[in-house]
């Protein structure tokens, strides 16, 4: 097994290139790699590079890249999982969950419902972690590309800034006669979208009054079925489905 670093200054062959500090730890510390070994690096945008450990000295550890490799293949759809913050450290959860299969972006929502004290959120500090999780989850998973954290955004600016088909999923029972009539199977005779958000509620699911600006906005109301998941399940869930259904799993 090769071990893979996420290092966003790389850029071509034959480069020397300084890993990040909480990866040159993980070299050290965890892996217990010597000089000379080989690894893999990639940007995180998509480019891979093996390359041999030319130097570990103190809190430095330089590799040098050697050739570059095809990562593995991101999914046809661009999307995006706009997902409302959860109790606790669930939403670490589901930024570690949707990264490995493959989501783009991950945008944190505030919604009327949504029970988390706002002093968590503040400063950066909850943003710097799910970074962090994004990253790691990616060099598990294979890929070279890590998903973009959007700063914690309300649901009426998350409606604004969505481009593309958007699904908003909502419990069978939500007050809404659209959400009776079709699930996210019923996406299976329509075709696959070059850029998608699914966008998902709290604990305590979505307001009248969101769920009639998502209507306004254009968003697609879909259920996932009838059965109750927990919060942190259903965003992964859905994703899945959705992956099955447009042929990219």
């Amino acid at each position: 097994m090769t071990h893979r670093f996420h290092t966003p200054d790389v850029s071509r062959t034959s480069q020397d290139v300084r890993l990040p500090s909480a990866e040159a730890t993980h070299l050290k510390r965890v892996l217990r790699l010597s000089q000379g070994d080989l690894v893999q690096v990639f940007d995180g945008h998509g480019r891979e590079f093996t390359a041999r450990i030319s130097l570990i000295k103190g809190s430095n550890v330089i590799v040098t890249t050697l050739q570059s490799i095809k990562p593995a293949r991101e999914i046809n759809v661009d999307l995006t999982l706009g997902q409302a913050i959860l109790r606790g450290r669930s939403f670490d959860s589901v930024v570690r969950d949707a990264t490995m299969l493959g989501v783009t972006t991950v945008q944190p929502l505030l919604t009327e419902y949504t029970d988390v004290p706002q002093a968590a959120l503040r400063g950066n500090h909850s943003k710097s972690r799910w970074e962090r999780i994004a990253s790691s989850s990616t060099k598990q998973s294979g890929r070279a590309v890590v998903p973009i954290i959007r700063p914690p955004a309300s649901f009426s600016h998350h409606l604004d800034e969505s481009n593309g088909f958007h699904i908003l999923l909502v419990e069978p029972s939500a007050d809404t006669p659209e959400v009776e009539k079709a699930n996210l199977a019923s996406l299976k005779s329509q075709p696959r979208p070059s850029e998608a958000t699914i966008t998902i509620g709290p604990e305590g699911g979505w307001s009248r009054k969101e769920l009639t600006q998502a209507q306004t906005s254009g968003c697609h109301l879909l259920t996932l079925g009838s059965r109750t998941l927990r919060a942190d399940v259903i965003p992964i869930t859905a994703v899945a489905v959705l992956l099955s259904i447009w042929n990219e799993l």
